[in-house]
């Protein structure tokens, strides 16, 4: 109160009011920005939209470590990723949601880190404010956050850290930083080797003959320069001999993306895209983090990799929806930081604080902040631009609907019913079997099932096999299925699961054990009605087709499992003849089954046809033959699936 009733109020005493508030104001922005990002997480999982890649395939990390601890398997992982060892137990807070949750923590308090970084280097606290803050706004943060949960994603969180810890001289915690950085996946041992590699390359030449060997400094760069050299070497010779994959070339090839043309082939195709690509990147930050020759040295391996590799993940727009840029988002921030300027009108600042300083009201001393802001005109119109971006780009923006490939956002309203569905069938599902197959957008799978089976990962890994052999998390081949698991919703079933099932079902071994709400799960010699039942039942918009004295009905379907169904044709006319005599299903372009019927019982104008169907289908139709002509308006459909 003291301070209010003052009427000594001067320009330093409005600029201590605001300043104060900075890190206030950035706490609720990252509150904020943890907050949303949350929520949509959570809403893409309960509209089945989370991946099997990755949020599943980490989940089951803690019983894999239990249960299939091979050596070979343990080698791998640490090899792979020995942070996604250490995070394992995240997936007892609360299953998938608690570690997506946990991601968004990770990839919203580096505004902090950022902040105190930007405060070291520039000194100015509205300038390490606006920073900071746009950040949390940087739209290729977005793909991260989007996507699934993902152990890159703690990278910048990391990096960043170690990175603020070295500049204050606390360099054992700075080492531990450094490490886990470096630990999120293989080769990200290569930024803190790195750097390390480079600060002693400055040290030689900074000093010369004059280095103090014994100095802390000294001891602490030779100490992690050995470390992380050593570190990238391990996990490479881990990985390298890991017997997950065929052999090295194989691996290599696989694991980069990389392509066997040459290098301009590889760089000339689609390079408009990969333009775009750096564009989008560093067009935000006004191109500033250019100026930093020291992390744009640390930029180039992204930069070169991207423009030589054909991976569509790596350019234009497929990078801003997945976690990829992970990689680089920390060292356009550290270059930014280094690289922005204010434009002081006095030697920063420091004559003006030598004035007397004279007596102000309110209004005299908001007057005398123009020249204040005037002089971080780079760092507001950063802010202004990040803004901009994201207004075009970013997923909760009303604009991002009408950019290139806008973010899926009908998340609002999910579907309760079907995600309890999917629960139920799943936990029908012993816990430890590991001989499931299922597709990949059903990572709840993978807390029952520690073996890698999603039928994806081996499509993509190994190639499909007819057989369906697979290979269980413990090196062992198997052709042993005994449950596996469909879901028409948000996406259609994958053509190789759909392969599978009708592969499985046709063998006589298998029964439907829960179908409901898109979802089915075989179990092997199971004979009984399945435990949980949904009707496929819906009211279709039919097509008609007259030729001659005959109709076609085309009857749309989105899924059709095996069971009984009864087609309900009504008519609004009561002078067709109620003679039909086919029914045909058209599956995927081509005619899959006739099915001839005998006229059904009839009431007025209604036709009820029942027929039996041993097979899966998926985006077709059904065409029944009438035997006189209709018009659209004369006839409606509807088709039950009944109990078997």
């Amino acid at each position: 109160m003291e301070f209010w009733q003052s009427k000594n109020w001067s320009l330093s005493s409005i600029k201590y009011i605001i300043i104060d508030h900075y890190k206030v104001l950035l706490l609720f922005a990252v509150i904020t920005y943890i907050i949303a990002w949350s929520t949509i997480d959570i809403l893409r999982m309960l509209n089945m939209m989370d991946g099997v890649f990755d949020s599943g395939i980490i989940s089951l990390t803690l019983n894999s470590i239990l249960f299939d601890h091979t050596p070979q398997y343990m080698e791998y992982m640490i090899g792979f990723s020995l942070l996604r060892i250490l995070f394992s137990p995240l997936i007892l807070i609360d299953g998938i949601p608690g570690m997506l949750v946990f991601q968004e923590i990770f990839l919203g308090i580096p505004a902090f880190v950022i902040y105190g970084i930007a405060k070291i280097k520039t000194k100015d606290n509205l300038t390490s404010f606006l920073i900071s803050t746009s950040y949390l706004l940087y739209f290729p943060l977005a793909g991260i956050n989007y996507f699934d949960y993902h152990f890159q994603s703690f990278f910048i969180f990391f990096f960043l850290l170690a990175y603020y810890l070295f500049l204050k001289e606390r360099y054992a915690l700075s080492s531990i930083s450094f490490f886990l950085s470096g630990s999120v996946r293989f080769p990200y041992f290569g930024f803190p080797y790195l750097f390390f590699l480079m600060l002693i390359i400055y040290e030689i030449i900074k000093n010369r003959n004059k280095i103090n060997i014994n100095s802390k400094k000294i001891r602490f760069l030779e100490v992690n320069f050995i470390i992380f050299l050593l570190m990238i070497i391990i996990s490479a010779i881990l990985l390298f001999k890991s017997p997950y994959y065929l052999d090295q070339k194989k691996y290599f090839f696989g694991y980069f993306h990389l392509s066997s043309s040459s290098l301009m082939k590889t760089l000339l195709s689609n390079i408009n895209n990969k333009v775009i690509n750096l564009l989008l990147l560093l067009t935000p930050l006004l191109f500033i983090p250019l100026r930093s020759p020291k992390w744009l040295i640390f930029l180039s391996p992204f930069i070169i990799f991207s423009l030589f590799n054909n991976y569509g993940v790596y350019t234009y727009p497929s990078l801003y929806h997945d976690q990829y840029t992970a990689a680089v988002v920390p060292f356009l921030y550290l270059g930014l930081i280094e690289g922005i300027r204010i434009y002081p009108n006095d030697s920063s600042g420091k004559e003006r604080n030598k004035k007397k300083q004279c007596k102000l009201d309110i209004a005299v001393a908001l007057k005398k902040t123009t020249p204040y802001l005037k002089e971080r005109k780079e760092p507001i119109s950063l802010f202004l631009v990040v803004v901009l971006f994201a207004v075009l780009f970013q997923p909760y923006s009303p604009v991002n609907p009408y950019t290139t490939e806008p973010f899926d956002m009908d998340i609002m309203h999910p579907n309760m019913n079907v995600y309890n569905a999917y629960i139920e069938t799943t936990n029908l599902i012993p816990e430890n079997n590991p001989y499931v197959i299922y597709q990949n957008n059903l990572p709840y799978v993978d807390v029952h099932d520690r073996a890698l089976s999603c039928l994806e990962a081996f499509d993509t890994v190994y190639g499909y096999p007819t057989n369906l052999t697979y290979l269980l998390q413990n090196l062992t081949m198997t052709n042993k299925i005994d449950y596996a698991l469909a879901y028409y919703g948000t996406t259609a079933i994958p053509l190789n699961m759909l392969n599978a099932m009708n592969t499985l079902y046709s063998k006589g071994k298998y029964g439907i054990e829960s179908s409901e709400y898109g979802f089915v799960l075989l179990a092997r010699n199971y004979k009984n009605a399945p435990i949980y039942f949904k009707a496929i039942e819906d009211n279709y918009n039919l097509k008609v087709i007259n030729y001659q004295n005959s109709s076609i009905l085309e009857i749309p379907f989105n899924l059709l499992v095996p069971s009984s169904y009864n087609l309900n044709i009504n008519l609004n006319t009561s002078t067709v003849q109620l003679e039909t005599y086919k029914v045909e299903i058209i599956s995927s372009g081509q005619k899959s089954y006739d099915y001839n019927l005998s006229p059904a019982t009839h009431n007025g104008g209604g036709l009820n046809l029942l027929f039996n169907i041993n097979r899966f289908y998926e985006n077709g139709y059904l065409q029944v033959y009438m035997t006189k002509n209709l018009t659209n308006e004369m006839a409606n459909v509807t088709l039950s699936e009944q109990k078997l």
